[in-house]
C-alpha cells in the first residue's frame, strides 16, 4: 500500500503538468498577406489600428518583397526579400488610413498589389482582420 501511494501522486502530478495553456485562452490570429506564384492574397483587408501584419511567401519558386507605395502612409513598410517559405511581420501605423502595397519584384502587375485598411483606434476588428 505504501508503494502505491507515491505512484498515484506521481501520476496525478504528471497529469496536472500535461498539455499547454495560454493566458488569453486561445490562439492569436495575425492578419496575413500571402504571396504565391499567381499573386498576393487577399488583395484587400481591414486590420485593427497598430496591428502586426504578417507577410508570407508561399511561392515555391519565387522571391517576393512587400513594399508600401512611395506616396502612401505606409511607405516605410518594406519587408526585404522573402525567399520561398519565409515570412516577415510588419508593425502597421495607427489608423485610420489605407495602406497600398506592392511586390517590388512584380512592379505594375495588379495581381501582386494589396490594400490594407487600418481602422481608427478603438474600432473593433476581429483577430486576423476582415477580408
Amino acid at each position: 500500500m505504501s508503494r502505491r501511494l507515491p505512484c498515484l501522486v506521481l501520476v496525478a502530478l504528471l497529469a496536472a503538468c500535461g498539455g499547454s495553456s495560454s493566458s488569453s485562452g486561445g490562439t492569436t490570429t495575425i492578419p496575413t498577406l500571402t504571396f504565391s506564384a499567381t499573386g498576393v492574397s487577399p488583395p484587400t483587408m481591414t486590420v485593427a489600428s497598430g496591428s502586426v501584419l504578417r507577410v508570407s511567401n508561399q511561392d515555391p519558386a519565387g522571391t517576393h518583397q512587400l513594399a508600401g507605395d512611395s506616396a502612401g502612409p505606409c511607405a516605410s513598410v518594406v519587408s526585404g526579400d522573402l525567399a520561398p517559405g519565409a515570412s516577415w511581420d510588419a508593425h502597421l501605423p495607427v489608423g485610420p488610413k489605407d495602406c497600398a502595397f506592392h511586390d517590388t519584384h512584380a512592379s505594375g502587375d495588379i495581381r501582386f498589389q494589396a490594400t490594407v485598411s487600418v481602422s481608427a483606434p478603438g474600432v473593433y476588428v476581429p483577430p486576423g482582420g476582415i477580408y
